[in-house]
């Protein structure tokens, strides 16, 4: 660099007027701004240049500029740092964020469940209530309306038998309600027990074979032999079937079929027990309302039947899931544990 010449220099002319002159230098800077950097050996990607002015002994005029050129290593590994700590700081806070966001949408979705669930059982409460007293003051009428029709149906009159025939029918409607009712009033406390479904299927479809036979029904069971016993309440379960057989056969009307499904799932610990039927289906805007008490869409229910199997099967580790079609039928599964 001996016998050259530079262009202009800013911090070189501070410092010949006798200031002490630092300039930091970047990559960019030191690749198009200043030719004096192209002798330089290895240079970081940050420098420092120091212009400091040599003064003369007498009269303390400058007669030189000193140029040094630093590279503060420790000073640039702290900044680095400063910026790894800030992205670090970042990333953390973003996993924080997105930690926090999930566990309070799952605990909200657990409030909401459970807020659903305080809302049953506040209603179920009532219902166990009322059914309480209302079941003492309805039985005893209902027993001696349904003597008495019983010896109507002896005579010989035909308007009388028709009129007897119509009691004893309402008669055993309303004692079925009743007995729906007091299933509420029972509390879900009893043990477990391990509960062969098929014996169970069977049973269930047999009681209803005469009234399956009356509104032409066909009723088809698949069931395997070798299909796992469920952790349920045998009397609780039965209970549940009866009432899903009877609210598809009321779906049907007459004429139609019904299947009582078994199947297993989870590598056998789950089992599903399924009852479908072709009738007319659940519209979409009463599906999402089905199996909560006092819903039905039917003109002589109470809505008791499908909340009660609800809350049977929840009591057990299980669920109860509704599909429908308009037009094509509805399917009632229950998801239960395997004993």
């Amino acid at each position: 660099m001996i016998g050259r010449s530079f262009g202009p220099n800013v911090e070189l002319d501070r410092a010949l007027r006798g200031g002490v002159v630092t300039k930091s230098v970047d990559d960019e800077e030191h690749e198009h701004n200043k030719a004096e950097h192209q002798g330089l050996s290895h240079p970081e990607r940050m420098f420092v240049e120091i212009y400091v002015p040599v003064l003369a002994q007498q009269g303390g005029r400058v007669v030189a500029v000193i140029e040094f050129y630093k590279n503060p290593k420790a000073l640039m590994a702290l900044a680095e740092l400063r910026i790894y700590i800030a992205l670090g700081a970042a990333a953390s806070g973003v996993m924080l964020f997105l930690a926090l966001f999930g566990l309070v949408r799952r605990a909200d979705r657990v409030i909401r469940s459970q807020q659903r669930q305080l809302v049953d059982n506040e209603t179920l409460a009532v219902i166990g209530e009322m059914s309480a007293a209302v079941a003492h003051g309805i039985r005893n009428p209902l027993a001696t309306i349904r003597s008495s029709a019983e010896l109507i149906q002896g005579g010989d009159l035909p308007q009388a038998w028709a009129a007897s025939a119509d009691i004893v029918a309402q008669s055993d409607r309303l004692e079925a309600w009743v007995r729906e009712l007091l299933s509420y009033s029972r509390p879900l406390d009893k043990p477990a027990d391990a509960v062969d479904l098929a014996e169970l299927v069977q049973t269930c479809v047999e009681d209803f074979a005469r009234e399956m036979q009356t509104h032409r029904i066909d009723a088809q069971v698949i069931v395997p032999a070798d299909l796992p016993a469920v952790h349920a309440d045998g009397l609780l379960l039965r209970q549940v079937l009866r009432s899903l057989i009877a609210n598809a056969i009321e779906a049907l009307d007459r004429g139609g079929r019904i299947v009582v499904r078994g199947d297993v799932a989870d590598a056998r610990r789950r089992v599903l027990l399924s009852v479908a039927d072709n009738g007319p289906g659940i519209a979409p805007d009463n599906l999402a309302r089905v199996g909560k008490p006092f819903f039905t869409t039917k003109t002589r229910g109470l809505g008791v039947g499908l909340a009660l199997a609800r809350r049977v099967v929840e009591r057990f580790g299980g669920r109860l899931e509704i599909t429908s079609e308009t037009g094509r039928g509805t399917t009632v599964t229950l998801h239960m544990t395997a004993a």
